[in-house]
This record gives C-alpha cells, sequence and structure tokens, in this order.
C-alpha cells in the first residue's frame, strides 16, 4: 500500500474547536499542495479524513484535484488522538485500496509514522498541509519505508513554478 499522510490545513484561528474550518490561508495551502501532488502525479483510491470540519475540507480540495479517487471516507479512528493501532484498524478494511491518504491531524500522523518506520520514535516534522508517503505491505510496526517527505512550503513552490 502507497500511503499518503496529510495534515489538514491551517484553521481559522488558533482555538482548535471540531467544527473550524480551513482559513482562507489554509485553503489555499490545501490548493497548492493538490496541484504539486498532482504535478507529481500522485494518484489515490481513497481519501480518510477525521470528523473535523478542517479534515474533511482538505480530503473535499484534494478529491477534486487528484486522480483516481474512488471513495472518500469519514472515520472516527484517525482523529487528532487516535493511535496508530486505531487508523490500521480502519485502514485493513480496505486493503484492497493500493494507494490511500489519510487526511488528518497531530499527533496521529506522527505516530503513524513513528509506527511504520521504527521501533522507537521517529520524529518527523509534520505541518498543515504538507505530504508524507510510506510505502507498507502489511501494515504491522516497522513494515513501512519513507519513500519521501514535503513540507507545505516545498509543496506550494513546486505548484506555483509552473
Amino acid at each position: 500500500m502507497k500511503l499518503y499522510l496529510m495534515q489538514h490545513g491551517e484553521a481559522q484561528s488558533s482555538i482548535q474547536d471540531p467544527q473550524e474550518g480551513l482559513s482562507k490561508e489554509g485553503i489555499l495551502q490545501i490548493e497548492n499542495s493538490a496541484k504539486a501532488l498532482a504535478q507529481f502525479n500522485v494518484q489515490v483510491d481513497l481519501i480518510a479524513h477525521s470528523p473535523k470540519k478542517r479534515s474533511k475540507m482538505t480530503a473535499e480540495i484534494l478529491a477534486k484535484t487528484l486522480k483516481g479517487v474512488s471513495e472518500v471516507i469519514e472515520t472516527e479512528k484517525i482523529k487528532p488522538k487516535s493511535s496508530a493501532e486505531e487508523a490500521f484498524e480502519f485502514l485493513n478494511n480496505y486493503r484492497e485500496k493500493r494507494r490511500v491518504l489519510i487526511a488528518g491531524h497531530l499527533p496521529s500522523l506522527q505516530e503513524i509514522c513513528s509506527f511504520l518506520l521504527s521501533n522507537g520514535t521517529f520524529s518527523i516534522e509534520i505541518k498543515n498541509g504538507g505530504c508524507t508517503r510510506i510505502d507498507t505491505h502489511d501494515l504491522n510496526k516497522c513494515s513501512g519505508r519513507l519513500i519521501w517527505h514535503f513540507l507545505p512550503e516545498q509543496l506550494s513552490f513546486v505548484s506555483t513554478s509552473k
């Protein structure tokens, strides 16, 4: 499975309200990231997002831009404090999907990276609108391989440089 992990775009304010959507900057951030991923020919079969509005908005923007998206699904299993095990419990229901993008939150995205890439704590800087690709064959501990990791600034540069 090719697993893409993206933190939602910048929220409307610093107060973490579940119904808070993306700010204007956050929308632009995700649009730029989505365009860059499309330029890299990223294709996904499934986009999963949490019930939080900012995650859902991120997933919707990505679904409009990326090729191959056949499903966009909301799940409780990828909320900010969800464990990697919860995320994999959800993903195991979609093993036939070869390319899955999670539009999620911190710290859960960091936990997924750490679980797949190390025996301990794997520290990776995840920012709003950035994207990480990890390939894994079985969703087990230490079974992943980091293919690439882009910060939002890098994706924005790609999307606006054409």
